[in-house]
């Protein structure tokens, strides 16, 4: 990773470790089918945690206020998600 600190090159190894592509199917939890949006959202959310630990552990404050965003960002998805799948299971 030329020209890039080693921040930067530490953090782009720390998403490739936990780069996750949610699919179209959904996951199966206790006999009911999940959502997609909480599977998306879940996944949100992990990523958010990361870049939230990588910018505390870097000192880089936009990278830890983005890790924060994106973990509300995936509650709400999740929170969405978990009404969708209510709605269908009534």
């Amino acid at each position: 990773m030329k020209g890039q600190s080693n921040g930067v090159a530490k953090i782009e190894s720390i998403k490739s470790l936990f780069w996750v592509r949610p699919t179209r199917a959904a996951l199966l939890i206790g006999g009911q089918i999940m959502d997609k949006d909480r599977i998306e959202g879940s996944v949100k959310e992990i990523k958010g945690k990361i870049k939230e630990v990588a910018g505390k552990v870097l000192g880089d404050a936009k990278l830890e206020t983005e890790g924060k965003a994106d973990q509300i960002a995936g509650k709400v998805q999740n929170a969405a998600g978990g009404i969708k799948d209510t709605v269908k299971g009534a």
